[in-house]
């Protein structure tokens, strides 16, 4: 459930002819809750007082989500106040424009974390049939607080609009904008400084304060080469900011120890059978710590702009710079480009085996020994270690074309097309995997491991609308006139290619002992990784033939032996090399495409007593009208190529759910006045 409200006022004076000032206050409040309503049934319960919790059953087997906020349950009350001042002077062949902005942000939030009725997880559908859970984890309950944080953001710029010649206009300007770091109420901050500390710093500061230098430059032009006025070139190149707003801590503070807790113990067989509450208040075996870099620098995206538009003249050839006539259509095509540096790079736990892994001649291979591995941190801090460490880096490149059919005689069509491509060493700024489609906690020793293409990477996008106005009978007697005019048909066409996502081997295959857990497979050269026919083919979208477990070379298989590939863990099959990391590489295989047509049929019923303007209109629109299937790419554990012993996983590229929902219908009546 999500509610918003929004307050504004503004506030316009005219000091003179050449000199306006505009005043706006505006206030903001965002109440979101996230929570997943199956069941409030406490019989069934892991933990005491909640609902009964989430069922892994083991591969291949669909999870349980168990009851009331089972999988997770997140509030959060957003409150943002903002004043802007901005003052327009005219001087000459000058128009300049000056302003400053001040914004106060109150993010109050609260969770009860992942899983917080407790999650059990079995090693296979048998144990599952034999009731033999192999773990359990939850957060303990007596360590929830909420976490308030607080901070300014303050801003100023100038800009010049120079009109250097009559087809020529120049921009000129500089913006300086400024985040302090945010505070919490009760001080309830921790941030694991280095790794190897007994425990983290508690209170503030976060971090310290990047944007203290944050002035960027603006260049921009207009030109209008033929001075006809019917073809413009535009071209403008920018630096923006990315501030470390509270958005980016959200997850960070909400389940930061020691001011949120859990817990997970291994079951062995003879383990009581469900359902049993397993953990007391007092309990604490792991603990999520975030490790904000503590030196920061500035984070921000340099942007490129250029765009050419091209207008028709209209029937009677007059130009557009014409004040009687308008052109009918319209033809634009732009190009950006960004390059961004310093970016968010969030993983979910970063706490793996020591030492790093070895550079082989195929590869990064891991270094295991027999007994329990060693982890980054000390042994004082265990579990799960979240970091967002300012270090990803991004490449967008994007062509676009439009085309508009201005309203005339009574039909108006517009389309566009975007041919783009997004690169980044991670998309996500609040957790490892944002997006659905993510792999999370990507590799950070090494930053080579993490380009790819950006998990909202869509390269093509068409869409194309159209709306036509039926004409209506002109002699026709009062009522059938009535009937049969005012009929408006419209539609929507939207075709888009696929997002990517990453085949996985599923388990502990590098022996990371983390808690995110995968490793990339090894990919043929010159296979194509997508079933064309996955449609036919159970929905079997991975072509599985395309993949194989990391191989050895007699040279690689020596190394692992150096590095005690027997010891643990076992390679599972001869001749491959288990803590070998593949060659497959992040969000190499794009997922299903999207197609899909919406219509509209609208009748409207001037009521000229009221005003001119004044319309009753009657609206019956169709989604999704030709009930096309649009598939989402596999959920994780379909992205699973192998399982963790090295098998094959049967339901490898198993597509669950869809991206669009199936053929709907709505009727409304809209009053315009």
């Amino acid at each position: 459930m999500s509610r918003r409200h929004t307050v504004a006022l503004e506030e316009s004076h005219i000091v003179s002819p050449a000199l306006v000032n505009t005043a706006r206050f505006g206030f903001n409040r965002d109440v979101v809750s996230a929570i997943n309503p199956v069941a409030s049934d406490l019989a069934f319960r892991f933990n005491p007082g909640r609902p009964i919790g989430v069922i892994t059953p083991g591969s291949g087997v669909t999870q349980f989500t168990g009851g009331i906020g089972a999988i997770a349950e997140y509030q959060f009350h957003y409150n943002s106040f903002q004043f802007y001042d901005d003052l327009f002077w005219t001087k000459n062949k000058h128009s300049l424009k000056f302003g400053f902005s001040i914004e106060r942000v109150q993010a109050n939030q609260f969770t009860r974390g992942s899983s917080p009725n407790g999650f059990f997880t079995f090693g296979s559908l048998t144990a599952f049939l034999q009731n033999s859970p192999s773990t359990f984890a939850t957060r303990l309950g007596a360590a929830f607080t909420p976490r308030d944080l607080r901070q300014s953001i303050f801003s100023g710029y100038v800009q010049d609009d120079y009109k250097l010649l009559t087809n020529l206009t120049v921009n000129l300007g500089v913006r300086y904008e400024m985040a302090t770091v945010p505070t919490e109420t009760a001080n309830q901050l921790a941030t694991l400084i280095n790794l190897t500390d007994a425990g983290p710093k508690i209170g503030s500061p976060y971090f310290s304060n990047p944007t203290l230098r944050n002035f960027a430059p603006r260049v921009g032009f207009s030109w209008d080469p033929f001075k006809t006025g019917k073809t413009t070139v535009r071209g403008a190149f920018g630096m923006y900011d990315v501030l470390p707003l509270t958005y980016q801590f959200e997850l960070l503070t909400l389940l930061s120890a020691p001011f949120t807790l859990g817990g997970s113990v291994g079951l062995p067989p003879t383990s009581p059978p469900l359902p049993t509450p397993l953990f007391s208040s007092r309990q604490a075996t792991f603990r999520s710590t975030p490790t904000p870099k503590r030196r920061l620098r500035r984070s921000c995206a340099m942007v490129t702009l250029s765009r050419t538009r091209i207008a028709a003249t209209s029937s009677n050839g007059a130009s557009i710079s014409s004040a009687n006539c308008s052109p009918s259509f319209t033809l634009t095509a732009g190009y950006v480009g960004s390059h961004g540096v310093h970016l968010p790079y969030h993983t979910d736990d970063i706490n793996d085996v020591q030492p790093l892994p070895k550079l082989a001649s195929g590869g990064y291979l891991w270094p295991t020994a027999a007994g329990s591995p060693r982890l980054f941190t000390s042994p004082t801090v265990q579990g799960q270690v979240s970091a967002n460490t300012w270090s990803a880096v991004s490449t967008y490149h994007g062509l676009n074309v439009e085309a508009v059919k201005r309203l005339s005689h009574g039909v108006q069509i517009q389309g566009s097309y975007t041919f783009s491509k997004s690169i980044d060493t991670s998309s996500s700024g609040i957790a490892g995997d944002t997006f659905g489609n993510s792999a999370s906690s990507l590799p950070f020793f090494d930053s080579k491991l993490r380009p790819g293409l950006s998990d909202f990477d869509v390269r093509h996008t068409l869409a194309i609308n159209a709306r036509w106005q039926v004409p209506g009978p002109t002699s026709w007697s009062r009522g059938p006139r009535w009937t049969a005019s005012g009929w408006q048909v419209g539609g929507i066409f939207t075709l888009t290619s696929g997002l990517p996502f990453t085949p996985t081997i599923g388990g502990d295959p590098l022996g990371l002992s983390s808690g995110d857990n995968y490793a990339f497979p090894d990919r043929t050269r010159g296979c194509n990784a997508v079933d064309a026919n996955f449609n036919q083919d159970k929905l079997l979208y991975i072509n599985a033939a395309c993949f194989t477990l990391p191989i050895s070379t007699p040279a690689i298989a020596a190394q692992c032996q150096l590095f005690g590939i027997n010891a643990k863990p076992p390679a599972p099959v001869a001749g491959t090399c288990a803590n070998l990391l593949g060659n497959s590489g992040r969000n190499t295989v794009i997922g299903p495409g999207l197609r899909d047509m919406d219509f509209s049929l609208f009748k409207n019923n001037p009521i000229h007593r009221i005003s001119e303007t004044s319309n009753a209109q009657f609206r019956w629109e169709v989604f999704n009208i030709a009930n096309h299937a649009n598939f989402a790419p596999p959920a994780p554990t379909a992205r699973q190529v192998f399982t963790g012993t090295g098998g094959t996983n049967t339901n490898a590229g198993l597509i669950s759910s869809t991206s669009t929902n199936s053929r709907q219908m709505q009727f409304a009546l809209k009053f315009i006045w």
